[in-house]
Protein backbone atom coordinates (compact mmCIF):
# COMPACT_ATOMS: atom_id res chain seq x y z
CA UNK A 1 0.00 0.00 0.00
CA UNK A 2 1.33 3.47 -0.93
CA UNK A 3 1.36 6.45 1.45
CA UNK A 4 -1.25 9.13 -0.57
CA UNK A 5 -0.92 12.00 2.23
CA UNK A 6 -4.61 13.61 2.63
CA UNK A 7 -6.34 11.00 0.36
CA UNK A 8 -7.71 7.43 1.14
CA UNK A 9 -5.38 4.72 0.64
CA UNK A 10 -6.95 1.04 -0.70
CA UNK A 11 -5.62 -2.33 -0.55
CA UNK A 12 -7.94 -4.79 -1.50
CA UNK A 13 -7.23 -8.78 -1.03
CA UNK A 14 -8.55 -11.13 -2.59
CA UNK A 15 -9.91 -13.60 0.03
CA UNK A 16 -11.95 -16.25 -1.59
CA UNK A 17 -15.18 -14.62 -2.84
CA UNK A 18 -15.03 -11.21 -0.20
CA UNK A 19 -12.97 -8.52 -0.40
CA UNK A 20 -11.48 -6.61 2.34
CA UNK A 21 -10.79 -3.10 1.76
CA UNK A 22 -8.28 -1.66 4.54
CA UNK A 23 -9.70 2.33 4.62
CA UNK A 24 -7.18 4.67 6.42
CA UNK A 25 -10.34 6.87 8.32
CA UNK A 26 -8.32 9.91 9.10
CA UNK A 27 -8.22 10.36 5.39
CA UNK A 28 -11.53 10.42 4.81
CA UNK A 29 -12.81 12.04 7.72
CA UNK A 30 -10.27 14.80 6.49
CA UNK A 31 -12.24 14.35 3.07
CA UNK A 32 -15.69 14.79 4.58
CA UNK A 33 -14.10 18.02 6.82
CA UNK A 34 -12.71 19.51 3.17
CA UNK A 35 -16.40 19.21 1.70
CA UNK A 36 -18.05 20.40 4.81
CA UNK A 37 -15.71 23.46 4.86
CA UNK A 38 -16.00 24.15 1.06
CA UNK A 39 -19.81 24.08 1.35
CA UNK A 40 -20.13 26.30 3.70
CA UNK A 41 -21.85 24.11 5.74
CA UNK A 42 -22.38 24.20 9.69
CA UNK A 43 -24.74 21.74 11.22
CA UNK A 44 -24.11 18.28 12.80
CA UNK A 45 -26.48 16.75 9.81
CA UNK A 46 -24.28 18.42 6.94
CA UNK A 47 -21.69 16.62 8.53
CA UNK A 48 -23.38 13.47 7.95
CA UNK A 49 -24.10 14.39 4.41
CA UNK A 50 -20.19 14.87 3.82
CA UNK A 51 -19.06 12.05 5.26
CA UNK A 52 -21.24 9.53 3.58
CA UNK A 53 -20.36 11.28 0.20
CA UNK A 54 -16.81 10.55 1.23
CA UNK A 55 -17.22 7.17 2.02
CA UNK A 56 -19.02 6.64 -1.61
CA UNK A 57 -15.93 8.11 -3.32
CA UNK A 58 -13.52 5.82 -1.95
CA UNK A 59 -15.86 2.80 -2.32
CA UNK A 60 -15.85 4.25 -6.62
CA UNK A 61 -12.23 4.78 -6.47
CA UNK A 62 -10.42 1.50 -7.56
CA UNK A 63 -6.40 2.04 -7.89
CA UNK A 64 -4.56 -0.85 -9.43
CA UNK A 65 -1.13 -2.39 -8.56
CA UNK A 66 1.51 -0.74 -10.97
CA UNK A 67 3.58 -3.23 -13.40
CA UNK A 68 7.53 -2.16 -14.31
CA UNK A 69 10.89 -1.82 -13.67
CA UNK A 70 11.51 -1.05 -9.84
CA UNK A 71 12.33 2.91 -10.67
CA UNK A 72 9.14 2.83 -13.15
CA UNK A 73 7.06 1.40 -10.19
CA UNK A 74 8.65 4.36 -7.64
CA UNK A 75 8.19 6.92 -10.43
CA UNK A 76 4.62 5.94 -11.52
CA UNK A 77 3.35 5.91 -7.80
CA UNK A 78 5.09 9.33 -6.80
CA UNK A 79 3.15 10.43 -9.82
CA UNK A 80 -0.14 8.69 -9.23
CA UNK A 81 -0.02 10.14 -5.10
CA UNK A 82 0.60 13.87 -6.51
CA UNK A 83 -2.43 13.39 -9.26
CA UNK A 84 -4.40 12.21 -6.20
CA UNK A 85 -3.78 14.60 -4.56
CA UNK A 86 -4.67 17.31 -6.85
CA UNK A 87 -7.69 15.44 -7.61
CA UNK A 88 -8.92 15.56 -4.48
CA UNK A 89 -8.84 18.88 -4.89
CA UNK A 90 -10.94 18.97 -8.66
CA UNK A 91 -13.52 16.81 -6.44
CA UNK A 92 -13.99 20.07 -3.92
CA UNK A 93 -14.04 22.12 -7.12
CA UNK A 94 -16.41 20.01 -8.72
CA UNK A 95 -18.72 20.39 -5.85
CA UNK A 96 -18.58 23.82 -5.57
CA UNK A 97 -19.51 24.15 -9.40
CA UNK A 98 -22.44 22.25 -9.16
CA UNK A 99 -23.87 24.28 -6.16
CA UNK A 100 -23.09 27.37 -8.22
CA UNK A 101 -24.80 26.28 -11.31
CA UNK A 102 -28.19 24.94 -9.27
CA UNK A 103 -28.48 27.99 -7.73
CA UNK A 104 -28.55 29.61 -11.11
CA UNK A 105 -30.23 27.43 -13.49
CA UNK A 106 -31.62 24.00 -14.52
CA UNK A 107 -29.85 24.24 -18.13
CA UNK A 108 -26.09 25.47 -16.39
CA UNK A 109 -26.44 22.27 -13.57
CA UNK A 110 -27.00 20.34 -16.91
CA UNK A 111 -24.11 21.45 -18.28
CA UNK A 112 -21.90 21.51 -15.15
CA UNK A 113 -23.09 17.80 -14.74
CA UNK A 114 -21.85 16.56 -18.20
CA UNK A 115 -18.54 18.33 -17.22
CA UNK A 116 -18.03 16.67 -14.26
CA UNK A 117 -18.74 13.32 -15.90
CA UNK A 118 -16.23 13.99 -18.70
CA UNK A 119 -13.54 14.55 -16.17
CA UNK A 120 -14.77 11.99 -13.65
CA UNK A 121 -14.38 9.57 -16.50
CA UNK A 122 -11.10 10.34 -17.57
CA UNK A 123 -10.05 10.55 -13.59
CA UNK A 124 -11.36 6.71 -13.86
CA UNK A 125 -9.31 5.85 -16.82
CA UNK A 126 -5.92 7.23 -15.33
CA UNK A 127 -6.37 5.48 -12.34
CA UNK A 128 -7.16 2.26 -14.46
CA UNK A 129 -4.11 2.48 -15.49
CA UNK A 130 -1.56 -0.41 -14.29
CA UNK A 131 1.41 -0.01 -16.33
CA UNK A 132 4.01 2.17 -14.68
CA UNK A 133 5.06 3.29 -17.67
CA UNK A 134 1.57 4.75 -18.92
CA UNK A 135 1.71 6.82 -15.80
CA UNK A 136 5.16 8.41 -16.56
CA UNK A 137 3.46 9.28 -20.39
CA UNK A 138 0.55 10.76 -18.69
CA UNK A 139 2.97 12.82 -15.97
CA UNK A 140 1.67 16.16 -17.25
CA UNK A 141 -1.56 14.76 -15.20
CA UNK A 142 0.19 14.99 -12.31
CA UNK A 143 -0.61 18.47 -10.50
CA UNK A 144 -2.03 19.82 -7.81
CA UNK A 145 -3.71 22.97 -9.20
CA UNK A 146 -7.40 21.71 -9.21
CA UNK A 147 -8.33 24.17 -12.10
CA UNK A 148 -5.66 23.54 -14.29
CA UNK A 149 -6.17 19.46 -13.82
CA UNK A 150 -9.81 20.16 -14.13
CA UNK A 151 -9.27 21.74 -17.45
CA UNK A 152 -6.49 18.50 -18.49
CA UNK A 153 -9.12 16.32 -17.36
CA UNK A 154 -11.82 17.79 -19.19
CA UNK A 155 -9.81 17.77 -22.38
CA UNK A 156 -8.72 14.29 -22.24
CA UNK A 157 -12.01 13.15 -21.46
CA UNK A 158 -13.28 14.75 -24.46
CA UNK A 159 -10.55 13.02 -26.61
CA UNK A 160 -11.56 9.74 -25.12
CA UNK A 161 -15.30 10.16 -26.26
CA UNK A 162 -14.31 11.25 -29.54
CA UNK A 163 -12.50 7.82 -29.88
CA UNK A 164 -14.91 5.52 -28.33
Amino acid sequence: MHSMGAIMSLQVKETGQNKKVGIQMKNIMTRAWQMYKSAGCTTKAEFAVALKMAWAEVRQTKIQNLVGSEKQVAWATDLRDKFLLGYNNVEILIADKLAKAEAKNEKALANTVKYAEIVRSAANRLLAMEKASDWIDHKYFSTNHEVVLYEKLFAYGKRLRKVS
